[in-house]
């Protein structure tokens, strides 16, 4: 009963995150993409990542949720990708103290 109890708590406290996630991204991006079953996993507002080789003026945000992987771009929209269809590589420079992914997109 404990377990149950603990699996509960835990798919709340996920619900209330991905529900403050909807409630702070634009409306566009909310009614594209949200669902009743998708929850949030991370974004790089809260977890920073930068892309390669972007400009300096350059926006980039990253959302993966349980079965989508999004890239908002600017102002212009976003781009999903299906998890099913990524591959992630690490890349790992000790010399150079920095960790590169590169996404490959099937």
């Amino acid at each position: 009963c404990q377990e149950a109890s603990t699996a509960l708590e835990i798919e709340c406290q996920s619900a209330d995150i991905t529900r403050s996630f909807w409630d702070s991204c634009s409306v566009k991006l909310a009614d594209t993409l949200r669902t009743p079953e998708r929850r949030l996993i991370r974004e790089s507002r809260s977890h920073p990542i930068t892309l390669l080789h972007s400009g300096r003026f350059s926006s980039h945000w990253f959302i993966i949720l349980t079965d989508v992987f999004v890239h908002v771009s600017g102002y212009s929209g976003h781009i999903a990708y299906p998890l099913q269809t990524i591959w992630v590589f690490c890349l790992i420079f000790k010399q150079l103290n920095f960790v590169q992914y590169l996404f490959i997109y099937l």
